[in-house]
């Protein structure tokens, strides 16, 4: 995962009739990194619910 202060990567500069489109690529594909994020977290005892867990209201006509 890249730190937010680290120096960004030029961004590619594709020339049209009459405009200049700046792209800045995806350094990593999205949720990389996540599980182990949430291990960490998991790890440290910081990953209760900030919500208690509620149902929905045909939950008990489901075949669970």
């Amino acid at each position: 995962m890249t730190h937010p202060s680290a120096k960004p990567e030029p961004a590619p500069v594709r020339l049209d009739q009459d405009a200049a489109t700046a792209r800045q690529p995806v350094a990593t594909p999205a949720r990389e990194g996540w599980a182990q994020a949430a291990r960490v977290v998991a790890a440290q005892g910081a990953d209760t619910l900030l919500i208690h867990e509620f149902g929905n209201a045909a939950d008990e006509e489901g075949d669970w």
